[in-house]
């Protein structure tokens, strides 16, 4: 199926721009004492591989991770471990929130 861009008078209309900056892929998970399934995990300690939630799946160096809001920096934070985990090289302490983000190439 096509997609198509609105234009009014020459410009991308509100909605469109919008659409357009929403990344494509983007899950939280969130790190308490007893995972009830969902996006939740338990607190784990540095080594341990983190799946994607969602299936999500990435190629090197369009994934963004981020902690407690703060980007991450692959191999100084985490080491790619397959195209669907991530492997954190600290602990993950409870409350903590991960974020994975792949954003739109434009």
């Amino acid at each position: 199926m096509a997609r198509f861009v609105k234009l009014s008078n020459g410009r991308l209309k509100g909605d469109t721009i919008a659409t357009l900056k929403d990344p494509l892929y983007r899950e939280i998970i969130t790190v308490v004492s007893s995972p009830s399934g969902g996006n939740q995990i338990a607190a784990t300690t540095a080594g341990t591989a983190i799946t994607l939630p969602n299936s999500g799946s990435y190629s090197s160096d369009e994934l963004q991770v981020n902690l407690d809001g703060e980007l991450l920096q692959p191999v100084l934070d985490y080491t790619e471990t397959s195209s669907t985990q991530v492997t954190f090289l600290f602990d993950l302490e409870l409350d903590d929130v991960l974020e994975f983000i792949i954003e739109r190439n434009l």
